[in-house]
């Protein structure tokens, strides 16, 4: 328990700062599906599939209003050659709102919404330009949160403890763990998420930077929170398939001593393709073991965390979640 109290002691300098700093980031990365809030985001739900061309993307004109319920997600925007004929400008909206992830765009006509105006090619040469901008939208039926952890439940053993310390985390539609008790934010923080594979899909967490190389099986990607002082390494073999992860952590996080721990993270799949073991080696030593276990549509359900003293097997976390469903989702516009 002295560690975990070490931890709160931590989290009551951190607390105020540590959800509230954002990083800026390169090309966003996470190892699954992410679901971090997108740009100019209208109502809060989150993107969590792709249209797969630009003919799936409907245009409403003019009032026009879909034929069943529906989100205003964002604003699309395009700009091109004011020389365009209308059929061609439209064309690159819809490609722009398939890109997005865009079901439909909500637009008042193309020539009351454009605007002209003076860009200059080359420092001297006047090139009329339009810009549109339409309101994109995503059908209720289409946006799937069944996969969106909502709670995780866990189990916490201290050193010499028998008893079990219970917290939960919660989190919104995002996948961003919501800022919940001092034990709470350090478990998540500090001995969940730099440790987090592909087995869930937590979203982009404030306080923390994402880099990607365009090479990622080669390069990998990276995880990191200059605040905490944690860095996360993502391995990938040729199959773009997560081989591991290298972290890197501080000694003690009172900030008293600049040292670093590193720990390699090694996973193993089932049959299936599931993520089922990670093992986290310090110098060529276990520190610990995480099973985990799925329910029938694929979802974690379970994990548990343990070391092995001897033969004796000593259980350190055990963690059970559960997940958003569709009555979760805001009202949504009625349509027509």
């Amino acid at each position: 328990m002295k560690e975990i109290h070490s931890k709160i002691k931590l989290m009551r300098y951190l607390y105020l700062t540590l959800m509230a700093a954002a990083f800026a980031s390169c090309t966003a990365y996470v190892p699954q599906e992410t679901l971090d809030a997108k740009p100019h985001i209208l109502t809060d739900v989150p993107i969590t599939t792709a249209n797969a061309s630009p003919g799936n993307v409907q245009v409403f004109f003019n009032g026009e209003l879909p034929h069943e319920p529906y989100y205003k997600m964002k604003l699309i925007e395009v700009s091109a050659s004011a020389y365009r004929s209308n059929a061609a400008f439209l064309d690159k909206l819809k490609e722009q709102a398939a890109r997005e992830g865009m079901d439909g765009l909500l637009l008042d006509g193309l020539n009351e919404n454009q605007v002209v105006r003076n860009a200059w090619r080359d420092g001297y040469d006047p090139l009329l330009q339009r810009h549109l901008t339409a309101v994109g939208i995503r059908f209720k039926r289409t946006i799937h949160v069944d996969k969106i952890v909502k709670q995780q439940s866990l189990k916490v053993w201290g050193a010499g403890v028998s008893a079990p310390v219970n917290c939960d985390l919660t989190f919104n539609l995002h996948g961003q763990c919501k800022l919940g008790s001092r034990l709470a934010d350090s478990l998540f923080s500090i001995e969940i998420y730099p440790y987090a594979a592909s087995e869930i899909a937590y979203g982009h967490q404030p306080g923390w930077a994402y880099m990607q190389s365009e090479e990622i099986p080669k390069t990998g990607a990276m995880r990191n929170s200059d605040l905490l002082g944690l860095n996360s390494h993502y391995k990938y073999n040729d199959k773009w398939q997560l081989s591991g992860i290298e972290v890197a952590r501080p000694v003690d996080f009172t900030g008293t001593s600049g040292k670093k721990i590193k720990q390699v993270l090694t996973v193993q799949y089932d049959d299936k393709q599931q993520l089922i073991k990670k093992t986290l080696y310090r110098n060529n030593a276990v520190e610990w073991i995480e099973m985990m276990t799925y329910d029938d549509t694929g979802r974690l359900a379970a994990t548990e965390r343990y070391k092995m003293n001897g033969d004796q097997k000593q259980v350190l976390l055990q963690s059970t979640l559960s997940y958003y469903t569709a009555g979760d989702l805001p009202e949504a516009e009625p349509g027509r």
